[in-house]
């Protein structure tokens, strides 16, 4: 014999700030219907509920759905910190690759620059050309 089962859980949760600060919030919810634990059929969509103050059952869906939520945000930006930090290593290494190769292209300029003014001197007493 086979088992229905209805399975209404938190859909949507809308909250709209007003200029001032204020702000009004509403809730809807799903329903599905389960045979054995497969969906039966479309899942229907009940009505927006504003979220008030001391409605229990709409904070403690609200809740569930916030701890859930705020956990895997948190474990998220833990991942996200930890790749930020691994990239400012990455660019704090190539910032210092990129220096090292500045200054060894400031120190060849320079050579380049001697040996330019070494060629285009002549020497005053043709005795002092080197063979």
């Amino acid at each position: 014999m086979s088992q229905l089962i209805e399975q209404t859980s938190l859909y949507e949760i809308l909250i709209r700030v007003r200029e001032d600060g204020s702000y009004g919030a509403h809730y809807q919810t799903i329903t599905r219907v389960l045979r054995d634990g497969e969906r039966v059929g479309s899942a229907s969509e009940g009505p927006l509920v504003p979220l008030v103050e001391g409605d229990s059952e709409a904070f403690a869906l609200f809740g569930q759905y916030v701890g859930s939520a705020t956990a895997d945000m948190l474990a998220a930006n833990q991942a996200l910190q930890g790749r930020v930090s691994e990239l400012e290593q990455a660019r704090d290494t190539q910032a210092g690759e990129l220096q090292q190769a500045f200054d060894a292209n400031q120190a060849l300029q320079a050579r380049v620059l001697q040996l330019e003014n070494q060629l285009s001197t002549p020497p005053e007493d043709p005795s002092e050309v080197e063979e």
